[in-house]
């Protein structure tokens, strides 16, 4: 059987997805341009089949993909500040909980050893490769 989310998962991921894009939000020199990175977010993390410009802009709520166009080709962003600030959500907000070491080459999650190029994340709970 398929895992399913609940509410309270979607309720905790649309937290994460507004924490995520209030930490991010200081790259984007413009209020609109930082509400399209949220709402291009949201579209690329949604089951959208197909994220072309037509099927994200009708996601978005747009008649036509002219705004999501801009916002990728033409708006202004430090994708550097960009790339910082969300390397440190990650570090902040997802790395909680979750344990690793790495041993010379080799990355010990609990009693396994892989070798790093294997690198899994593997939480608290025992979840392992």
């Amino acid at each position: 059987m398929a895992w399913k989310p609940t509410v309270i998962d979607i309720k905790k991921w649309e937290g994460e997805l507004a924490r995520a894009s209030a930490r991010i939000e200081g790259g984007f020199c413009r209020p609109e341009i930082r509400n399209w990175a949220r709402v291009y977010l949201d579209v690329l993390l949604s089951n959208v089949p197909r994220k072309n410009g037509w099927q994200l802009a009708e996601r978005a709520g747009d008649v036509t993909p002219k705004n999501i166009q801009h916002f990728l080709g033409r708006s202004k962003w430090d994708a550097d500040e960009i790339r910082d600030d969300l390397q440190r959500y990650v570090v902040d907000r997802l790395w909680q909980g979750l344990r690793i070491s790495v041993v010379a080459d080799r990355v010990v999650t609990g009693e396994n050893m892989m070798p790093q190029s294997l690198l899994a994340i593997c939480r608290h709970s025992g979840f392992g490769m």
